[in-house]
């Protein structure tokens, strides 16, 4: 069975994932990436481990619970009202 991925190697997956953007990004224009699929799908890999990283660190703090937003309540699982509302 595969070890639980803590927190701090979701945040060390999401910093490589966005410094390999920034690295391939200026190898590419906006042409390339709408031209050719390898690429294009390289850098929604790149968005899509930051994405997944991003929720499992949401869901493991239940930042959600806290939110003073009311527009937020569409859009994400609160479980109460902030204290204090």
């Amino acid at each position: 069975m595969r070890e639980k991925v803590k927190d701090r190697g979701r945040l060390e997956h999401i910093l490589e994932a966005i410094n390999e953007i920034q690295e391939y990004k200026s190898q590419y224009t906006l042409e390339d990436v709408k031209n050719s699929k390898l690429v294009f799908y390289g850098f929604t890999k790149f968005v899509e481990v930051i994405g997944e990283a991003v929720q499992k660190l949401w869901q493991s703090y239940s930042v959600a619970s806290y939110i003073p937003c009311p527009y937020a309540k569409g859009f994400c699982p609160l479980q109460g009202e902030p204290k204090g509302s």
